[in-house]
């Protein structure tokens, strides 16, 4: 549960989407406290007779705009340097920062159902996790960050979609 509380908070504290939550440790930054979004969780068929898939890393992602680069606040600081222990601690070895139990690709499906579990526990209604991520572009606007500036953080290709949050 812990995991996905972890994860749940590096959303809203980054806006970063679900599937581009397979975070490669070298796309981050840690001396310029930035990380570069340039990967998306991806389902690949192995097998396409018996629907058998895997998940990737792909360097395909929703729009040109989607590569970015976010910065690392204080608070998303504390969260890597604690995901970076935990992995260290548990002997997890992976090329990334939120990996599953066997330092593979988190399931985004998974993520879901600890989000979930999450609502329930708070007894609040079940919403998608992209509202974590409309959540981030609300706190960032009400702190007074500049909504250009903003559009280029969570990724968008147009502002109009930015100034809809």
């Amino acid at each position: 549960m812990l995991f996905g509380k972890t994860i749940n908070k590096i959303i809203a504290e980054t806006g970063v989407r679900v599937e581009e939550i397979a975070i490669p440790l070298n796309c981050i930054d840690f001396e310029n406290k930035l990380i570069h979004i340039q990967y998306a969780v991806k389902r690949k068929y192995t097998n396409f007779e018996n629907q058998t898939t895997k998940l990737i890393c792909s360097p395909y992602l929703k729009a040109e705009a989607s590569y970015r680069t976010v910065p690392i606040t204080p608070t998303v600081e504390i969260i890597t340097n604690n995901q970076l222990q935990h992995l260290l601690n548990n002997n997890i070895k992976s090329e990334f920062l939120f990996p599953n139990t066997k330092g593979e690709i988190v399931e985004p499906r998974n993520l879901l159902r600890y989000y979930h579990e999450l609502l329930d526990k708070a007894e609040l209604p079940h919403r998608g996790l992209s509202s974590l991520r409309k959540l981030f572009i609300k706190r960032m606007v009400l702190g007074g960050m500049q909504p250009k500036v903003l559009q280029k953080i969570v990724g968008h290709s147009e502002f109009s979609t930015t100034m809809k949050y």
